[in-house]
């Protein structure tokens, strides 16, 4: 045998001895390991029935989430196809809306110059219809001074004026209105309510002096038929007939009441006309003197006018002519009315303003 031989056998009896035996562990110690074990598998087993329930309810969450974006989805959908809709009508609109405002535009062009044309006629019918009521209005003040009607013709000159929206016409409705402010609160007197209450006077003396007329053919005729009687009577019994006379000649000559207004006899046929005429002539007079503001003239009238009445007719206290003679002996004639001098200074400056602009 070599050296390398015997030098190996001692090597494997060395490492043969160094090899331990296996410690026994004790059987407390083993069966407490066990348990440990038992235990944390049991732990593992609860909590993956946890984990499996979790993700469960969580997959059923994630499949009504995922429901509900499909319904979601779906409703989107049929929202788009609306939308497509409305702006597919929307682009038809707006082409119908542009030729619509293309042809407004040519009706607009085309009836530009007649609409300029309507209102320049209107301005000229405005400014010719208030050039004769200011003008009317005005000669009344001056002429007749009836601020009665002058504020009638003022009143529709305001009215005229609201209806209209002309440029610059502010200043001639604020005009208007001062004046007919000064028109309105004036004391003034209504001429031609004083001119018809003197033609209804003359017309009571006409239907006068017609019943007097008639009342003296009638009396002439009754006379002429007693005398014709009493001279019947006096050839009959002339004694009788004397005595008869004398008592009624001396009936006729003394009047035996008391207390009472004398029996005023009436005008003679002649006398009555003339009289007609005469009365007719003042309330002519009275008339005249009322335009033209005289008032010396206009009382003169009226108070023979009233004394020839009382002294040829018979009227009672509370007759409605004596109350119009009356009232007409009262009135004032010569008052000075107010002007409307700012109406008619802004019409002008209303009227140059529009021809300027016209030209």
């Amino acid at each position: 045998m070599t050296d390398t031989e015997n030098q190996t056998g001692r090597d494997a009896a060395v490492s043969i001895s160094s090899i331990e035996a296996p410690r026994v562990v004790p059987a407390a110690r083993a069966s407490w390991l066990m348990r440990l074990l038992v235990s944390l598998l049991l732990v593992l087993v609860v909590g993956l029935g946890f984990g499996a329930v979790w993700l469960w309810q969580r997959q059923v969450e994630a499949s009504n989430q995922f429901a509900q974006l499909d319904e979601r989805l779906d409703a989107l959908t049929v929202v788009k196809d609306k939308i497509r809709v409305l702006e597919s009508r929307q682009r038809e609109t707006e082409a119908d809306l542009s030729a619509q405002a293309a042809s407004v535009n040519t009706l607009e062009a085309t009836a530009a110059p007649l609409i300029a044309r309507q209102v320049r006629l209107s301005s000229i019918a405005l400014v010719t219809e208030l050039n004769y009521l200011l003008r009317t209005a005005s000669l009344a003040l001056t002429l007749s001074r009836d601020v009665v009607l002058a504020d009638q013709l003022l009143k529709e000159a305001v009215n005229l004026v609201g209806r209209e929206n002309l440029p610059g016409l502010d200043a001639l409705k604020e005009a208007l209105k001062e004046d007919r402010a000064r028109l309105t609160n004036h004391k003034g007197l209504d001429v031609s309510a004083t001119y018809l209450s003197l033609a209804s006077l003359a017309h009571w003396v006409t239907e006068q002096s017609t019943t007097t007329a008639a009342m003296s053919t009638s009396l002439k005729v009754t006379t002429e038929s007693e005398e014709a009687n009493q001279a019947s009577s006096a050839s009959n019994n002339s004694w009788q007939g004397l005595a008869e006379r004398a008592l009624e000649r001396l009936a006729s000559l003394v009047d035996f009441r008391k207390n009472q207004p004398p029996i005023r006899l009436g005008p003679s046929e002649g006398d009555a006309a003339l009289l007609l005429q005469n009365q007719l002539l003042l309330l002519k007079t009275a008339q005249l003197a009322l335009l033209e503001r005289n008032q010396a003239v206009f009382d003169i009238s009226m108070a023979q006018f009233e004394a020839d009445a009382e002294r040829f007719y018979s009227l009672a206290q509370g007759d409605p002519m004596i109350l119009t003679m009356k009232s007409l002996r009262a009135i004032e004639i010569d008052i000075e009315p107010p002007v409307i001098d700012a109406s008619l200074g802004a019409f002008e400056r209303f009227r140059a303003k529009l021809e300027e602009d016209g030209r």
